[in-house]
């Protein structure tokens, strides 16, 4: 009877800290779309050519597969060294982006938003010990916010110089 207590209690903070996301990612619904977001008139030409574009339900699937797969190494943290003004006012931080995000209608600000409030219960719930062993799963739920435009302009750039320098060095032994 007590060890099946035991893992009762063990399995408290796990289901808790599970519930507590799927909160979230409720209340961030509107972002988690199935289909590809900011691009154009098709959604499948929109994801396979428009460099704006994301679809957040294949991050949000990732990070739920890795906090599963994660679930053990996430328990034992939970209540490690929990640090509940840090995450209260990284929470605080969390919701002023998300009235922020839904006043002026950017969905790449909710996203930050969605990902600050996981790492506000992480160091609420677990301190930095939680916040590390959840960091990838957190990192991937990040990567559903598009990439600003500067930034992807410059990857592009990069990546046709490389290209052209490559392609020079492959056709030249032939001339």
């Amino acid at each position: 009877m007590n060890v099946e207590s035991d893992k009762t209690n063990s399995r408290a903070p796990l289901i808790a800290l599970g519930a507590w996301v799927l909160i979230v990612l409720a209340a961030h619904w509107k972002i988690l779309s199935f289909l590809p977001r900011l691009g154009g008139t098709e959604p499948i030409e929109s994801f396979l050519f428009d460099t704006g574009t994301t679809v957040p339900s294949i991050h949000v699937a990732l990070f739920l597969g890795l906090i599963i797969l994660r679930r053990h190494q996430l328990a034992d943290a939970i209540g490690a060294a929990p640090r509940p003004v840090v995450g209260g006012l990284v929470g605080i931080l969390a919701l002023v982006f998300l009235a922020w995000a839904r006043i002026s209608g950017q969905a790449d600000i909710e996203m930050d938003s969605l990902v600050l409030i996981m790492i506000g219960a992480a160091l609420a719930a677990g301190g930095l010990p939680l916040l590390e062993r959840a960091g990838i799963p957190l990192a991937i739920l990040w990567l559903a916010r598009a990439w600003p435009p500067m930034l992807t302009h410059h990857i592009h750039e990069w990546l046709q110089r490389l290209t052209g320098t490559l392609a020079d060095a492959a056709l030249s032994t032939f001339s």
